[in-house]
């Protein structure tokens, strides 16, 4: 007995465009590429600046202040510096 692609996503409860990524996936990497993969970026295009996510710890540290309070301390050192 024959099912279809769309038959066996609905047997699995997934969508018919998962199922054929899967079934790419497996025809191409075998059991292998069924594995959970990372979905960690790899790369962060938006990411601060190293200098400046220093500077938001050792203010953290310094004052105890909230993510709030650090961003006006920081672009006020932004601001001064630029």
């Amino acid at each position: 007995m024959r099912i279809t692609r769309k038959q066996a996503a609905d047997m699995l409860g997934i969508s018919r465009r998962q199922f054929q990524m899967i079934l790419k996936r497996f025809k191409e990497e075998g059991i292998e590429g069924l594995r959970k993969k990372s979905t960690r970026p790899k790369r962060s295009p938006n990411r601060i600046p190293e200098d400046v996510e220093k500077r938001i710890v050792e203010v953290r540290k310094a004052t105890g202040f909230g993510p709030e309070r650090i961003a006006v301390i920081v672009n006020k050192g932004v601001e001064i510096e630029g």
